[in-house]
């Protein structure tokens, strides 16, 4: 490549790159830098922006401002929450301490739809009924039990795996490490 083209290649790359950070601010201090990392694992990671009709680049814009070497951690806290209010997830939880605890989903739609014993009950089997006349196994459980279920069931098809989790920690259960070894363990036994 000549000088010129050589030229125009790397100042095309470095449009590109300054047009992907998004006018991104550089993190000075602490603060700033945890502002960053969650926005980043949120824009890696999460899968709902568009269903929760959620522009997460307006958002940055929104709250990146107001976090600064100055800023508190119990005011971050509540930046970050905010940040992530609009989305209604039942599956977002943010706890700094004791004290700083956020999780504002909406209510399941499985609860609200099935909402006493008798029609839950009646949920399963139809799902049961369905599996079996799909062709899959009979279902199988593992894992820690709690309220006389085990955490996980599956089943087998042919051409296809069932894996259900009968809970999320939404029972104030708080696992130690050895007891996720264990359910690591039990999902490798199941996949």
């Amino acid at each position: 490549m000549s000088g010129t083209n050589n030229s125009i290649f790397f100042l095309a790359i470095f449009i590109f790159l300054s047009s992907c950070t998004e006018n991104r601010k550089p993190a000075h201090s602490i603060q700033e830098l945890n502002f960053e990392v969650f926005w980043q694992t949120f824009e890696d990671n999460y899968a709902f922006f568009e269903l929760r009709n959620v522009d997460w680049h307006e958002t940055y814009r929104k709250y990146r401002n107001q976090v600064n070497a100055g800023t508190t951690d119990d005011e971050l806290f509540r930046i970050l929450t905010d940040m992530v209010r609009p989305f209604e997830d039942g599956h977002i939880h943010i706890e700094a301490h004791e004290d700083n605890y956020f999780n504002e989903g909406k209510p399941s739609r499985f609860r609200n739809e099935f909402s006493n014993d008798a029609l839950i009950s009646e949920f399963w089997n139809i799902v049961h009924h369905t599996l079996d006349n799909n062709g899959f196994e009979p279902m199988d459980s593992i894992g820690y039990e709690y309220e006389g279920e085990k955490l996980f069931h599956y089943t087998l098809s042919d051409k296809y795996g069932y894996l259900r989790f009968l809970r999320c920690n939404d029972i104030g259960e708080n696992y130690a490490e050895k007891e996720v070894v264990k359910m690591r363990k039990d999902l490798n036994i199941v996949f």
